[in-house]
C-alpha cells in the first residue's frame, strides 16, 4: 500500500528499478585524481570542439553557483516549512500560502540587504 493511496495498485517501474538492469558500479574510477589542465577537453558528448581554460573554469563557476542556489532554495524552504505548515495534506491553505510567502519575502529582503551593505564596505 502507498503512501498516499488507499488501495493497493500496482505502481509504476521505475527506469532504475533493480530488474531494469540498471548497475550503481559503473565502472568509474572515483578517486583517479584526472588532470583537468589540458586545453583540448571537449564541449558535450561527443563534440570534438576544445575549450580553453578560461571557459572550463567559467563552466565550473555556473555550476558552482547553481549548487549555491539549490542549497539557498532548500533551506528557504525547509525554513518557511518549518514556519508555516501546520500539518501535512494534499494542498496548502491561504494563510500557509501567505507564510510561506511573507517567510521569502523576508529572506530575500534581508540578503538585499546584507548584500548592499557588503558591497558599500568593499567599495570604501
Amino acid at each position: 500500500m502507498s503512501w498516499f493511496r488507499k488501495s493497493k495498485q500496482e505502481e509504476p517501474k521505475s527506469e532504475f528499478s533493480s530488474d531494469s538492469g540498471f548497475n550503481v558500479d559503473n565502472g568509474f574510477d572515483q578517486g583517479s585524481g584526472a588532470d583537468f589542465s589540458s586545453h583540448d577537453v571537449s564541449v558535450g558528448v561527443g563534440s570534438s570542439k576544445p575549450i580553453s581554460q578560461n571557459q572550463l573554469q567559467e563552466l565550473v563557476q555556473q555550476e558552482q553557483q547553481r549548487a549555491l542556489i539549490q542549497t539557498v532554495v532548500a533551506k528557504l524552504t525547509e525554513i518557511a516549512h518549518d514556519k508555516c505548515v501546520g500539518k501535512p495534506s494534499s494542498s496548502l491553505s491561504s494563510s500557509e500560502q501567505a507564510c510561506i510567502h511573507s517567510v521569502v519575502s523576508k529572506y530575500l529582503d534581508t540578503s538585499e540587504f546584507v548584500l548592499g551593505r557588503m558591497m558599500k564596505q568593499q567599495q570604501r
